[in-house]
């Protein structure tokens, strides 16, 4: 199942005919209804399991599509939360897409119907973390001004999925 990223029409002002890019792996989990922040929808991701060790990493793929442009170039979090607090237990922040040069930042997203593919977000568990199940959380911030983005309902993150954390094995 391949996944389109982007259509380029026919363009008298390039060579060649139309193209697609496409993606060979589709979204893991791709969301019934995306989540919203700002004018980005969060319209999947894949997740490396659902069951991690304490001590163990979790990596996470994020799948977006943009109604428009943000104002600002904006970054990324990433939390685990426990289920009945907003307490950080473990983060990843950064780049939304794998470009280290910013040459894509979020302020360029134009094309609502492209399907930007993160860079992939490690996070590596606390050892002494307690067994139980968790929120991963995501939002989007100014790095300048910490700015947020907002849900509609006024929330500065989404709950992405929960994860189960386990005992490390001895």
């Amino acid at each position: 199942q391949l996944l389109l990223l982007k259509s380029y029409p026919a363009d008298p002002r390039y060579r060649g005919p139309s193209m697609q890019v496409l993606r060979l792996q589709p979204i893991q989990n791709r969301l019934d209804k995306p989540l919203q922040l700002g004018s980005l929808n969060l319209i999947g991701y894949d997740l490396s399991a659902r069951q991690i060790s304490a001590g163990s990493d979790v990596t996470l793929t994020y799948y977006w599509q943009a109604a428009a442009p943000t104002a600002l170039p904006m970054r990324v979090f990433t939390h685990i939360y426990p289920l009945d607090r907003l307490e950080v237990m473990a983060q990843q922040d950064g780049l939304p897409l794998v470009d280290d040069l910013e040459r894509r930042p979020t302020s360029t997203w134009d094309d609502p119907a492209e399907v930007l593919v993160s860079r992939p977000f490690t996070i590596t568990l606390p050892a002494n973390l307690p067994s139980g199940r968790y929120r991963v959380v995501l939002g989007f911030y100014d790095p300048v001004g910490n700015q947020r983005l907002s849900t509609p309902s006024g929330d500065t993150f989404v709950t992405v999925t929960e994860i189960e954390i386990v005992a490390p094995v001895s």
